[in-house]
């Protein structure tokens, strides 16, 4: 009797102790609706915000024609013209290895950006690799029309023109070399037989793709104004903000009489034509401030590279007085600093808040400018016809330097 009474009991508390801990059908329903719930407003914040970027931003990318670096990215033996400038952000890293790299000195020189341009927080490494900037031999002929250089004033058309006497040609032909930038780009040549009548239109040329960037040959007859003194113009089209190259530019006449003419030697501004809104290309990189090679406020390190540019190209010049350049000699404070030879711009290394670190590195025409900033250079050579290293208000050292 006892050991039965005992089992009850203990049946009693297990069956309350189970009552106790079953969950009530309310209770379940709750605890469903809330993970349902829970479940939806974790979709809607996927589906509002996206997918979260498990790595982060793309370290390299191209925006707006540049190259922009974020992360760590390295380009490793490459051998290139390159097409674009490059701007290192903020944490971003690019290490160039065992490159021979190459700039067009009138991409360059028309561009609104530096072409290495190195933010703060952003480092640039060279090494064993050759950065040049180098120079068409043509641009000492050639005649730039349009470029964001030439519409100062506000002027919407560019061209080239010239008086031709065909009076006692029986044929000729128009020969010229053109190199369009951009995209969709075209050539108009047209005539006047009278000054001030409406143009008249012989053809029209149109370069796109892989004619864009490079030197094309043209020859367009001059069909019926044998006889005539004409007004020739030759008028690039499309967008005026890219430059147009025109070059080599000839008045063929099928005798060796026009390869006699003084003002047919296929430069147009000896030939006289008249140039309206273009630029001398090289005498607006000697008078005009034009973009860096390289523009750091970050970390620069050149290791056992060399950075060249054409010796021929005269910068225009910032006046530094020699109180103004770290190497001066002691000077009293009431005397007057010497004026000192001006230092180029234009195509530079220019720190500004930065730090650069040279060894065992060339540079050639190559001017470093630093301010508020810290330049090491260590067993490096240095070639140039002015003040190749200057530093404003900044320090560092130059040491086994010639």
């Amino acid at each position: 009797m006892g050991s039965q009474g005992n089992s009850s009991r203990e049946e009693g508390k297990r069956s309350k102790t189970a009552l106790q801990r079953r969950p009530s059908g309310l209770g379940v329903a709750l605890a469903v609706v809330a993970v349902v719930l829970i479940l939806l407003l974790a979709a809607m914040y996927t589906a509002w915000v996206g997918l979260p970027d498990q790595d982060g931003p793309e370290p390299e990318t191209i925006e707006a024609g540049v190259t922009v670096i974020r992360g760590d990215v390295v380009w490793e033996g490459l051998t290139a013209t390159m097409e674009r400038p490059v701007e290192v952000k903020r944490g971003g890293h690019l290490r160039i290895v065992g490159c021979e790299l190459k700039v067009s000195i009138e991409d360059l020189a028309l561009q609104d950006k530096d072409w290495f341009e190195v933010r703060r927080g952003g480092t640039l490494t060279v090494e064993e690799s050759t950065i040049e900037v180098y120079k068409d031999p043509r641009l000492d002929t050639a005649v730039c029309l349009g470029s964001k250089w030439s519409w100062a004033k506000g002027v919407g058309y560019a061209y080239l023109s010239k008086a031709i006497d065909l009076r006692e040609v029986e044929a000729a032909t128009l020969k010229l070399d053109v190199k369009a930038h951009g995209e969709d780009r075209g050539l108009v040549v047209a005539y006047q037989l009278t000054p001030g009548e409406d143009l008249r239109i012989l053809d029209r040329y149109a370069f796109s793709g892989g004619t864009t960037g490079r030197w094309v040959r043209i020859q367009q007859y001059l069909e019926g104004l044998s006889g005539f003194i004409v007004n020739l113009y030759l008028i690039p089209v499309g967008d005026l903000l890219e430059p147009f190259f025109i070059d080599d530019v000839r008045i063929d006449d099928g005798t060796d009489g026009s390869d006699q003419d003084p003002f047919n030697t296929g430069d147009p501004r000896k030939d006289r034509w008249a140039v309206v809104e273009g630029i001398d290309i090289l005498r607006h990189l000697s008078e005009s401030f034009w973009p860096e090679l390289v523009q750091c406020e970050g970390s620069l390190e050149v290791i056992s590279s060399s950075f060249i540019s054409p010796g021929d190209i005269n910068h225009t010049g910032y006046r530094y007085r020699q109180g103004m350049i770290k190497t001066r000699t002691e000077l009293m404070p009431w005397e007057e600093p010497e004026i000192l030879e001006e230092v180029r711009t234009g195509g530079c290394i220019s720190l500004i808040n930065g730090t650069m670190m040279a060894r065992y590195s060339h540079f050639e025409f190559i001017t470093v400018r630093a301010e508020a900033s810290t330049v090491e250079m260590v067993g490096s050579s240095i070639v140039g016809d002015r003040e190749m290293v200057t530093l404003y208000q900044s320090d560092g050292r130059i040491e086994d330097t010639r």
